[in-house]
């Protein structure tokens, strides 16, 4: 079991490393918008599930909230956008507990580009995206 999750946790760090450079799905900041008024298009939820585990980039997400419940005995911190739209534009961002070190030196409401690897969506849930990295535009 470890084995496994070992190799699956080398796969996604290998992945996310090279979707830095060149994602496999783009989520622009007009697509992001629209979404939030008008919700996801089905052709636009075809392909965010049929991107699971590829990497994907969000260029502009307005940060809102995290929980530290898991950082704080050393996992990872879960970044979560401002999903006041709905829960179809909600993203969950996991970062590593050493970026989680970093963003938490100046943890505020700052905005940032995504990048990661996507596990999930849901118009329930959102947008589930772990490992995450974050660059901050502020």
């Amino acid at each position: 079991m470890k084995t496994r999750l070992l190799a699956t946790t080398v796969v996604a760090i290998s992945i996310l490393f090279s979707s830095i450079a060149k994602a496999e799905l783009v989520i622009d900041r007009d697509s992001f918008s629209n979404a939030m008024f008008s919700g996801w298009k089905p052709l636009d939820k075809k392909r965010f599930n049929t991107h699971r585990g590829k990497s994907v980039r969000f260029e502009s997400v307005k940060l809102w909230s995290y929980n530290d419940s898991k950082w704080m005995n050393g996992g990872m911190l879960l970044l979560i956008n401002d999903d006041s739209m709905g829960k179809h534009t909600r993203i969950n961002c996991w970062l590593s507990a050493d970026d989680g070190d970093k963003y938490m030196e100046d943890a505020k409401r700052h905005n940032v580009g995504m990048t990661g690897v996507l596990q999930s969506y849901s118009d329930s849930s959102g947008f589930t995206v772990k490992p995450c990295k974050i660059k901050i535009k502020n």
